[in-house]
């Protein structure tokens, strides 16, 4: 004999809801970031060159 009581199938469900919740929500924030870092490097495409060959750019005048 079980001792199931009228609310176990709730408890249940609503852990099994925070769950999927908790999931939707991460995927939510990646999205977020995603869509964040693409507008950045839309606005400002040359910020994620490194260009580290240092010194001043010598252009020649004719």
């Amino acid at each position: 004999m079980t001792d199931d009581k009228p609310t176990d199938a709730l408890v249940g469900g609503v852990k099994t809801a925070v769950v999927h919740f908790g999931k939707a929500a991460y995927e939510v924030a990646a999205g977020v970031g995603a869509l964040f870092i693409g507008i950045t490097q839309t606005v400002r495409p040359g910020a994620d060159d490194d260009d580290t060959t240092g010194g001043p750019q010598k252009v020649p005048v004719e």
